[in-house]
């Protein structure tokens, strides 16, 4: 699935660098598919520094066309404690390491390509020391293709 294939590649791209935890230690961020899982309790770990991929929207325009093009949002939110509140510095990190990958490189898994569009955005308000930014971008997707062109 799209979204899966994208969250094994951000894997990928980040996996040689470390993040603040909450609670003081460092890792790797924390992947998800379109949502935080719900918090069970108080108890539950912090789930900082994280990445959700979230499909937004898709479009198949019709007429023929190869493929279809879904939009995703990749949100990043990371925990940076340091007093000069430059957090957004680890966020655009991030989103340059996203890309330069995928302008020097667009397909993605061999099955999917991207289109070009990348949006980025960063919070306004500041919740330091928590630092949250996003990335839009389109991929086209291999289009289920019609087996029986005759009519019933």
């Amino acid at each position: 699935m799209f979204q899966d294939d994208m969250i094994d590649e951000l894997k990928k791209l980040l996996k040689n660098r470390k993040w603040k935890y909450p609670d003081g230690t460092e890792g790797q961020f924390h992947f998800y598919a379109q949502n935080i899982p719900v918090e069970e309790s108080d108890d539950d770990a912090d789930p900082i520094p994280y990445i959700i991929v979230r499909l937004t929207k898709g479009n198949d325009a019709g007429g023929g066309q190869d493929n279809y093009v879904c939009k995703i949002i990749v949100i990043i939110g990371i925990y940076n404690p340091d007093k000069n509140a430059q957090g957004h510095r680890d966020l655009l990190s991030v989103i340059n390491l996203m890309y330069e990958r995928f302008e020097k490189n667009t397909g993605l898994a061999g099955k999917y390509t991207f289109l070009g569009n990348f949006d980025w955005n960063l919070q306004e308000d500041g919740y330091h020391p928590y630092y949250f930014g996003a990335v839009q971008m389109d991929f086209a997707l291999p289009r289920i293709r019609r087996e029986d062109y005759r009519f019933v």
